[in-house]
């Protein structure tokens, strides 16, 4: 994209010797376009958004034309005069209402816009500006409404070509003009350029020559899901499948293991799939799936070099639910990486794990949080706790659910820790710091901002100046914020009480 004339445009898109493009600016200030399109709504008497700024700016004559009009069915279009406006004509047309996609809404959209080009061709209009219909007051998503609104646009001129000389979408905002740009930057990339999938079948037989690939298709047994002019080619270990290449119900699907993808019959798509299906054949690529109890939960592919057991377990939790997260941490759970040369085949255990398992730095720090009473940002914080090297801890989440009684757990960690010799306060300072950061970030009270002297009391560190954790001048206020002093004998008295020593001062 680029600034021209204070509006920003993104790069022209050229078909049939016309251009696509799409701009950020005010569509009523158009002047390089003989009509502009309104998105209006079914009475075609004036509302908000762009149909509201478009009478606005046009005057009260269009609102007279537009009451002999009939009003205006959803999908359809029609044209007036522009009055005021730098252009000549306006076409109106009225979007769907979003409703969850259920209901025609891409249908209906697509017909908005073939509509208005059709009535455009008809009056003899070769430049035209659309503004980003239905997605303002009536809810359709940008990001879903930009893929029919552009294909339905080069899909007019592929069949209607020499027709226009300029198609523009004028968005209201970045994000707006964002998404049709990368739409219009993929068409004209030839993102969209229909292949021959017939032809690609020998290209995919040849591709897996070397593994004895078979070949069926729809009248051989076992086969009759493809379509007429759909095929599989699959490659065994032993007597199961192990990889295969379809192409079925008008897309391909390329899978090893327990892991599958779906390409459209597009060229960009397929070469993602060649890609892919390479970088499988050359064991840069592994397919991963998680197992709990025999019970599959989630499979990915990954470069094989990502394949350990460390970041294995960071894409796990971000890619299993809640409920998924909780029954593995519960009976253990299996994380396999699958490469077509199976010799290189992994397989990952995740144990639970305890207290024993928790570094002495670890110990300590999290034996002054449950001591400290915090039980409720524990909760919120377990799953993306960060220990001090800043790795995501699975420990945590298993010491935490492993002891339902929080005074129980209290006291596990204090004599899991007590005897531990060579405790490194700086990494423990690190991960406070890290932790009440955070807090403090969300605006978040600490209670009675007790943890504010947690540095003094704990690490017998009163240089923490960086971070100012440390304040001589509290005193008692309406939030219960206490005096350094009062709080230093509240958090000894606790200690003392709760765990029967009270820390060195």
């Amino acid at each position: 994209m680029k600034l021209e004339g204070g509006i920003i445009r993104d790069e022209t898109a050229m078909v049939q010797h016309m251009e696509i493009r799409a701009i950020q600016g005010d569509i009523t200030k158009q002047n390089d376009v003989e009509a502009i399109v309104n998105a209006a709504n079914e009475s075609l008497l004036g509302g908000g958004g762009v149909d509201g700024a478009i009478h606005y700016a046009a005057g009260p004559d269009l609102l007279k034309e537009c009451r002999t009009l009939g009003g205006c069915r959803v999908g359809e279009a029609k044209i007036t005069g522009a009055y005021n406006l730098p252009c000549k004509y306006i076409i109106h047309t009225v979007g769907p209402r979003w409703h969850g996609g259920n209901n025609k809404e891409g249908e209906l959209l697509n017909h908005c816009y073939k509509s208005c080009l059709e009535l455009a061709m008809q009056h003899g209009i070769r430049t035209i500006a659309f503004p980003s219909i239905s997605t303002g007051a009536f809810g359709y998503p940008v990001e879903r409404a930009n893929l029919v609104a552009v294909g339905a646009v080069y899909d007019f001129v592929e069949n209607n070509p020499d027709k226009f000389d300029l198609i523009e979408w004028v968005c209201f905002d970045k994000n707006t003009l964002r998404y049709y740009s990368n739409q219009i930057e993929l068409h004209k990339e030839g993102f969209y350029e229909e292949i021959d999938p017939a032809a690609k079948k020998e290209e995919l037989i040849s591709l897996l020559s070397d593994h004895s690939p078979e070949v069926h298709t729809s009248t051989d047994t076992g086969f009759d899901w493809l379509d007429d002019d759909g095929y599989s080619i699959i490659i065994k270990s032993g007597d199961e499948e192990h990889l295969y290449v379809d192409f079925n119900d008008g897309e391909f699907t390329l899978g090893l293991g327990g892991w599958h993808s779906h390409y459209n019959p597009y060229r960009k798509d397929y070469e993602d799939c060649l890609r892919t299906l390479n970088g499988i054949l050359e064991n840069r690529t592994a397919a991963v799936k998680i197992m709990c109890n025999g019970e599959w939960f989630a499979s990915w592919i990954t470069p094989a070099d990502k394949c350990v057991e460390k970041e294995l377990i960071i894409d796990a939790r971000k890619i299993m639910s809640k409920g998924q997260i909780e029954k593995a941490k519960k009976n253990g759970y299996q994380i396999e990486c699958e490469f077509f040369d199976k010799s290189k085949d992994l397989i990952f255990t995740i144990m639970e794990t305890g207290i024993k398992d928790l570094s002495p730095e670890e110990r300590y720090y999290f034996w002054i949080m449950v001591s400290l009473g915090f039980v409720k940002e524990l909760e919120d914080y377990i799953d993306e706790c960060v220990t001090y090297d800043g790795e995501i801890s699975d420990l945590v989440f298993d010491l935490y659910n492993s002891v339902k009684d929080k005074n129980e757990l209290q006291r596990k960690l204090y004599l899991s820790y007590v005897n531990c010799a060579d405790i490194n306060k700086d990494k423990v300072k690190s991960m406070i710091i890290r932790f009440f950061d955070r807090k403090l970030k969300e605006n978040t009270m600490l209670p009675s901002k007790v943890g504010r002297y947690l540095g003094e009391i704990y690490l017998k560190d009163t240089a923490w100046t960086d971070f100012d954790i440390i304040s001589e001048d509290f005193s008692l206020a309406e939030d219960g914020i206490l005096s350094y002093e009062d709080a230093k004998n509240r958090l000894c008295d606790y200690f003392k009480a709760e765990c029967g020593k009270a820390p060195e001062n």
